[in-house]
Formats: C-alpha cells, sequence, structure tokens
C-alpha cells in the first residue's frame, strides 16, 4: 500500500544519505585533527624554547628558531583544518539539500497511488 511506498522511500533515502555522508566523512575528521596537531607542533616549540633558558644564557638564534617551530605547526594546522572543515560543511548542506529534493521528487512520483485519489 501507499504507507508502505512511503515508508520504502524514507529508508531508502535515509540509508543512501548516510551512504554519502560516509563517504565524505574523512574531511570532518582531518578538519578536526590537524588543528590538534598543529598546537601539539606548538607545544613542542615552546617546550623547546623554555629549555634554551636552563643554561643561564640565551642565544636569541636557538630561541627563535623554537618559536618558529611553534608558529608553523599552527600555522600549517590551521592551513589544512579550515579548507578542510568548509568543505565538509559545504558537502554535507549540498547532501541534505539533494536528499529533500529527491524525498520531495519521489513523494510526487507516488502520491497517485495513495487510496481516495
Amino acid at each position: 500500500g501507499y504507507s508502505a511506498m512511503e515508508r520504502a522511500m524514507e529508508e531508502a533515502a535515509e540509508e543512501r544519505t548516510t551512504r554519502m555522508f560516509r563517504n565524505i566523512e574523512w574531511l570532518n575528521l582531518i578538519g578536526n585533527v590537524s588543528p590538534m596537531l598543529g598546537l601539539l607542533g606548538t607545544v613542542l616549540g615552546m617546550l623547546l624554547m623554555f629549555m634554551e633558558f636552563t643554561g643561564g644564557t640565551v642565544d636569541i638564534n636557538k630561541v627563535s628558531g623554537k618559536i618558529g617551530i611553534a608558529l608553523v605547526t599552527t600555522l600549517l594546522g590551521l592551513s589544512v583544518a579550515i579548507p578542510a572543515t568548509s568543505a565538509y560543511a559545504i558537502l554535507r548542506e549540498r547532501i541534505e539539500t539533494l536528499t529533500d529534493e529527491a524525498l520531495a521528487v519521489s513523494q510526487e512520483l507516488i502520491v497517485h497511488f495513495r487510496s481516495g485519489k
């Protein structure tokens, strides 16, 4: 009957949408992990910099190199995270829009099978 067709249509749409979301999930993972890797590099660079202070005298060239490590890793982490997170959000929205459009078209196709119409 009509209600079974409607349920089957919704289940098929949900299954397909889930499959498409799974295909872009790696963008979400990259967007979440890369800032943490950048932060790890930042902490490492700062630790290395502070270790230079233990000798009593500070070589500014050594310290600036360690600060450079901290800044570059932060920059790299954000440079990867921002595009990946943006692409994930755009693709996720597009998948949701396509799913809604497909459900609307499917609904129009099966409406003729509803009893009383």
